[in-house]
């Protein structure tokens, strides 16, 4: 049964958030870093995984790298010692999610606004299974909330709680008055590059960043901040779009409105239907070459298909070892 038809329409809810938790969402967060690493390009070494702690100096012994010698310790007691690292169990894991209006578009099955609500909580609850804390920041055309990183279902339920009451918020309604026509649009286009300026200085070098948006507005303004973001942290962009932004509708003619303007399309021409479609994946494609440099994997999800399978297709389903065995690809 295809999931994504328990969670449609074109508002989530706290409910379906909560649900979530039970829909397999064992997505395994870091062994997955060479593939990600390899759909970002080669800018750089794979992702990181998980982060490591100096745990303590011991007395060197035979077959310890050579490296990890720890000259200070050494000089100091005049015996070689070499340092001793533990794996960092609880890495931050934050979620930045757009709430704005272009998201609440949706064609057929649901909205993108839901799809990326959905998306954010499924990978919420999948990092609390992987013993990662949670946090991240929300945001619309006008606010954002902040959310620092929690252990456990603390962490995951800040998040969900502020998804659905972003979520709730959206409606068709828009700014009626000609002389706030201006401000709003200034204000809507500046939304996503704040919201990238404030995740850098919320964020802790050696994250996990999964960036979920349709990436209207992705200035080069935006461009920087995430820029930044990327330095010291893996990052995941998930790209939220509609079949009807990549594909015209069938020949004729169209009108739709927003409850005070009116507009009507016709698309009788195959010249116009071809560059409608070009249009939207020349758009993907730049957005592909953008972050390419900034070794940051690109992954489409659409309101039309399950976009949980979409997900796992990348980071799981976490599969079973016994006996000796010992997964692959953990860094």
């Amino acid at each position: 049964m295809n999931i994504t038809s328990t969670y449609s329409g074109p508002y989530t809810s706290l409910k379906n958030l909560v649900a979530l938790r039970r829909e397999n969402c064992q997505l395994d967060l870091a062994a997955h870093s060479q593939a990600l690493a390899a759909m970002a390009g080669t800018h750089r070494s794979p992702f990181r995984g998980r982060g490591i702690d100096f745990d303590e100096a011991r007395l060197y012994q035979p077959g310890d790298e050579v490296r990890n010698i720890d000259w200070r310790v050494t000089a100091r007691t005049g015996e070689p010692h070499t340092k001793v690292f533990r794996e960092e169990r609880e890495r931050p894991v934050y979620i930045l999610v757009d709430q704005r209006q272009s998201m609440f578009f949706g064609s057929q099955v649901t909205f993108k606004s839901v799809v990326a609500a959905n998306s954010a909580a499924w990978l919420a609850w999948a990092a609390m299974d992987n013993h990662d804390r949670v946090g991240g920041l929300i945001f619309s055309d006008e606010a954002h909330q902040e959310y620092r990183p929690k252990g456990g279902k603390q962490g995951v339920l800040q998040v969900i709680q502020g998804l659905n009451k972003f979520n709730s918020a959206l409606s068709l309604q828009q700014p009626s008055t000609a002389d706030k026509d201006q401000d709003n649009k200034d204000q809507n286009n500046n939304a996503f590059e704040n919201a990238l300026a404030t995740l850098y200085r919320l964020i802790r070098p050696g994250s996990l960043v999964f960036i979920i948006s349709d990436f209207y507005g992705f200035s080069d303004k935006a461009q920087q901040n995430l820029k930044k973001v990327s330095h010291h942290n893996d990052v995941i962009a998930l790209f939220v779009s509609d079949p009807l932004e990549s594909k015209a509708p069938p020949p004729g003619d169209y009108t739709f409105g927003n409850g005070e303007e009116r507009l009507h399309l016709s698309t009788n021409s195959k010249a116009l239907r071809k560059a409608y479609e070009t249009r939207f994946h020349s758009r993907k494609e730049h957005l592909e070459n953008t972050l390419r440099p900034f070794a940051i994997p690109l992954l489409a999800l659409s309101t039309h298909s399950n976009y949980f399978d979409q997900i796992r297709d990348v980071l799981g389903p976490r599969k079973s070892f016994s006996g000796s065995a010992k997964p692959k690809g953990r860094l």
